[in-house]
């Protein structure tokens, strides 16, 4: 037997998926794992699951089992209990070299980040990785990170308009360089062609930037965008998390708006029976240090029924984003029974090494949105110059300067 808080997606009437879209699993790498006494029962002290070789050896193990992805919990400010937490974009970035085939995908923040800074670090991790990163949109208010900030932070009701605006213009800076604008030709002294940049002047609600990047494309075009629906735009995401109650209706609701190339994810908080001990004896024990309050939905049982759970739900939602309560005990159980199990019954295949996250999920390569728009106007100009034989060009400025507003 096993419990799920929330709602049970097993008797759920939301619309199934397109099978043109692989059902994915995601798991979040942050800390000890995802319940706040996760401590009590790892098998590791506080420095020793902040270190590099602790996320090197979790790395390593969600990546042999076989996982879609792994994410890393980030915000402005440390998390309570520990007080300490390393950027996540960092961690990954460290993790590639350590891992081959799992996506890497941390949490960033919006609200109190500089966007030029943010598409280069992101755009560097997928070019790292040979195109395995993404991005968790966070997009949270914060007063302790607002009063930190040397600017005035978006609030309220600003927060989602501000998000999309943000990952518009990334999106814009990592188009910024056309795919072969790297041309390291030694005789003319040259790493990239100029002629091959756009310039990005974007005029936003709170924040102006002007381009182009300072670093190459990314290896996918742009890295896999996660978020929640509401947080910002939904036509701004490749991929969308939902969770806890309310979640068939929101999917419902996603489907209609967003179709079925759009990726829908289950956010999924788990604890397993591990090493003879039932899994809610464990949830009570890690309670009475410290309860696990969160709006998300939960499973509480064994590792067959998880992979039953994932089965059900994968006629539902297009992926899972597993979030264990305690990594050391939760982690080999997915990897040495639920993984095996959901292969065996083909219900899940992992990631292959030397493909993208994009094609692990389904996604497509995005074309570059100034190249699109210049073959769009120079067909314009064609259609209205007939007898030119479509032999008229753009002219520099018109082709290599985008302005947004």
């Amino acid at each position: 037997m096993y419990s799920v808080k929330s709602e049970n997606l097993r008797s759920s009437p939301v619309p199934q998926p397109s099978r043109s879209l692989p059902f994915s699993l995601g798991i979040e790498l942050d800390g000890a794992g995802a319940h706040p006494a996760s401590l009590t029962q790892a098998g590791v002290s506080l420095s020793e699951s902040l270190s590099s070789n602790y996320l090197a050896k979790q790395g390593r193990c969600a990546d042999r089992a076989g996982l879609s992805y792994l994410t890393l919990e980030d915000a402005p400010t440390a998390p309570d209990g520990t007080g300490a937490r390393l950027d996540a974009g960092v961690r990954a970035a460290y993790l590639a070299p350590h891992t081959g085939a799992i996506g890497l995908v941390p949490v960033a923040d919006v609200v109190y980040a500089e966007p030029f800074h943010l598409q280069g670090q992101l755009a560097s991790l997928d070019i790292l990785s040979g195109g395995r990163a993404g991005w968790v949109v966070r997009a949270q208010e914060d007063a302790l990170a607002a009063a930190a900030v040397s600017f005035v932070a978006a609030a309220g009701d600003e927060i989602p308009a501000e998000a999309s605006e943000v990952v518009e213009v990334v999106r814009l800076l990592w188009d910024s360089w056309q795919d072969n604008a790297v041309v390291r030709d030694i005789t003319r002294g040259a790493y990239f062609d100029r002629e091959r940049l756009y310039h990005v002047r974007y005029e936003g609600t709170r924040f102006s930037l002007t381009g182009p990047a300072i670093n190459p494309r990314p290896t996918q075009g742009h890295p896999v965008v996660f978020g929640r629906d509401g947080d910002l735009e939904l036509e701004k995401l490749d991929a969308v998390l939902v969770s806890g109650e309310g979640t068939e209706k929101r999917v419902i609701d996603i489907r209609e708006r967003a179709g079925d190339s759009t990726p829908v994810i289950l956010e999924l908080e788990v604890i397993l029976d591990s090493r003879g001990e039932k899994a809610a004896r464990r949830l009570a024990a890690l309670d009475s240090h410290s309860p696990w309050e969160s709006h998300r939905s939960r499973f509480v049982g064994s590792p067959s029924d998880l992979i039953d759970y994932l089965i059900d739900a994968s006629d539902r939602v297009d992926g899972v984003r597993l979030l264990p309560a305690v990594l050391d005990l939760e982690l080999p159980e997915l990897e040495n029974i639920v993984l095996p199990g959901l292969r065996r019954r083909e219900a899940f295949t992992s990631p292959v090494r030397g493909k993208t996250l994009r094609e692990t999920l389904g996604l497509h390569r995005p074309s570059n949105t100034f190249e699109v728009r210049a073959s769009e106007q120079q067909e314009r100009e064609r259609d209205a110059s007939p007898r030119s034989g479509g032999s008229e060009q753009l002219d520099s400025t018109d082709k290599r300067e985008v302005t947004q507003s």
